[in-house]
């Protein structure tokens, strides 16, 4: 039997030999896109109305020089805040160089009480502008707007994938043992779901159904350009599969030679459980495209290993450990207050800055994180109820947690409302819009602020809020 610290230095120069006759590595330059005879120039984003209602509006990118008598791919994005342009401008060079139309809704939001229908009115208008090609619906959305991306396809076979950012699945109560989408999954490293995207991963394993996920250093956020490239590359590959285009050469040799990078960094960087999933995703993506046996084959290989298998046993108990964590702290908010959790962010900030282990790191992030969306939805559930004893204690214990997070303030804002202190609102509302809050459409939704906008101070802080 072959050691694996053996097996891993093979692993390491088969990798080695195969940049060295990679011309395009150039020194073992980064590879971040697939090389083209022209430059990629892109079109505006432009904002539309849907035609039935106009208060039903959209961003859309339209690549140049499309054909006339042709059909496109789409995707359509949610933004948890109805921020419609920021997935469409992340996008919109990759939407350029391989002909996809791109909607950002800015309706669809967490909360909203007319999800069903804002849908339907902006597909139905998507659908009877634009050159479609039905069999090519796509769907992705960060957060919430995950989770109703991956809903939408859970229940609708006409939706040919999704990419989902910082959420996984929506509430089941059974494993999958089918996916019925090509599937996508982006993560933090210290997002408060990646532990439910982990889950998810695992679990589509075990039943070998195909995905793709990637994870970056970072917390609860949209995705960055290369990540939403990459995973457009695997709508691309599943379509080639699948026979819905034409198989692109030039296309598939670049996806080879990309994990062929990853095989190498990972290695470089001694990320063992990165190299295996590089293995496993360069199989994945070039299944039947591409002989790719060798991918396959040092996947399997890996899994069986003494070492991966430790590596696996060590991950599963630092998920074990956090879940225990979170429990804990779920609780602690119905029976501790500031003072406590002054101690416990004392406690886990001293951790963070002394810990030398990365996973233990991301774990302590994660939970710091954790604490501030829990601390969230304590705050907005009491608010809502109208419990205004344990809507100040909670903004306390949210202050404490995350302190120039901008939610804090528009809370307490909205809390001062309910107490009929105005100018003390004010203050906290001009300080959130400071700190960096713009959701207008919620502002403009809130009860409380009713009776205040026609008030000059109101208006002139709005005023700074991006509508």
């Amino acid at each position: 039997m072959i050691k694996f610290k053996t097996m891993l230095k093979i692993f390491f120069v088969i990798v080695t030999t195969l940049l060295i006759s990679v011309s395009c590595y150039e020194n073992e330059q980064r590879i971040t896109e697939q090389p083209s005879e022209k430059p990629i120039i892109q079109s505006s984003i432009q904002t539309i109305a849907c035609k039935s209602d106009t208060s039903n509006t959209y961003e859309l990118y339209l690549p140049n020089n499309l054909k006339a008598n042709q059909k496109y791919p789409v995707i359509i994005c949610f933004d948890s805040h109805g921020r419609g342009k920021m997935p469409v401008d992340s996008l919109s060079e990759t939407a350029e160089r391989y002909k996809y139309i791109v909607i950002g809704s800015n309706r669809i939001r967490n909360n909203e009480t007319k999800t069903n229908e804002i849908l339907q009115i902006l597909f139905n208008d998507v659908l009877a502008r634009y050159p479609i090609d039905t069999t090519r619906v796509y769907l992705c959305g960060f957060s919430g707007g995950a989770r109703l991306a991956l809903s939408i396809a859970l229940t609708n076979k006409s939706i040919a994938g999704v990419i989902s950012c910082a959420a996984g699945l929506p509430q089941i109560d059974k494993d999958i043992t089918e996916i019925g989408f090509d599937l996508s999954m982006i993560s933090g490293k210290d997002d408060f779901n990646y532990l439910e995207i982990k889950a998810l991963e695992n679990n589509l394993i075990s039943q070998n159904l195909k995905f793709y996920t990637q994870y970056f250093d970072g917390g609860h956020s949209w995705a960055n350009k290369e990540q939403l490239r990459n995973a457009v590359l695997w709508l691309e590959m599943n379509a080639m599969r699948s026979g819905k285009i034409q198989k692109n050469d030039s296309l598939i040799d670049f996806v080879h030679k990309l994990f062929q990078y990853e095989i190498y960094v990972n290695g470089q960087n001694k990320n063992l459980l990165g190299v295996r999933d590089a293995y496993r995703y360069g199989y994945y993506f070039l299944d039947s495209l591409y002989d790719n046996s060798d991918f396959k084959a040092k996947a399997e290989l890996m899994d069986k290993t003494e070492e991966f298998l430790k590596e696996i046993t060590t991950h599963k108990k630092l998920a074990d450990n956090e879940s225990s964590l979170r429990e804990k702290y779920m609780m602690s908010f119905q029976t501790q207050q500031e003072d406590w959790w002054k101690n416990e962010v004392r406690i886990l900030n001293e951790k963070m800055k002394n810990e030398s282990n990365s996973e233990q790191t991301h774990l302590l992030k994660r939970i710091k994180n954790f604490w501030s969306i829990a601390a969230f939805m304590n705050t907005d559930n009491a608010l809502k109820n109208n419990d205004l004893a344990r809507a100040e204690n909670f903004i306390k214990i949210y202050r404490t947690i995350d302190e120039k997070n901008p939610d804090v303030y528009y809370f307490k804002a909205v809390f001062l409302l309910k107490k009929n202190l105005e100018k003390e609102a004010l203050d906290d509302l001009e300080y959130a819009v400071k700190l960096g809050f713009a959701d207008y459409t919620k502002l403009a939704t809130q009860n409380e602020f009713a009776q205040i906008k026609n008030k000059v101070r109101y208006n002139s802080i709005i005023a700074n809020i991006h509508k």
